[in-house]
């Protein structure tokens, strides 16, 4: 999934809900604002989240 530039952020501040990965997916977020379910550029079970 690409959020490229996205604001993903869903309250006043970054929050691990923000921008979830999940499945083994992919998630390309170079430029976005929020918070992730995971460390960055980080590879786990989940997937990886990339910005």
């Amino acid at each position: 999934m690409s959020a490229q530039g996205a604001n993903c952020r869903m309250g006043g501040t970054d929050g691990p809900a923000d921008i979830i990965v999940a499945g083994g997916g992919i998630v390309a977020t170079i430029n976005a604002t929020g918070g992730t379910s995971q460390t960055i550029n980080t590879i786990t079970g989940a997937g990886i989240i990339f910005r």
